[in-house]
């Protein structure tokens, strides 16, 4: 399956963020927490 073509930099923060800039800690860790709130979902629940 061929890859999505890369995203334009575009004025959306959250598009990329990591490539423009880096997260703040507090970001990081929400985003880590969103991610392991999501596979224990998913886990549970059978994805």
């Amino acid at each position: 399956m061929a890859k999505a073509p890369k995203k334009t930099k575009t004025a959306a923060p959250q598009a990329d963020s990591n490539e423009k800039m880096p997260l703040t800690q507090h970001q990081t860790r929400k985003k880590i927490e969103d991610i392991l709130e999501q596979r224990a979902f998913e886990k549970q629940y059978g994805g």
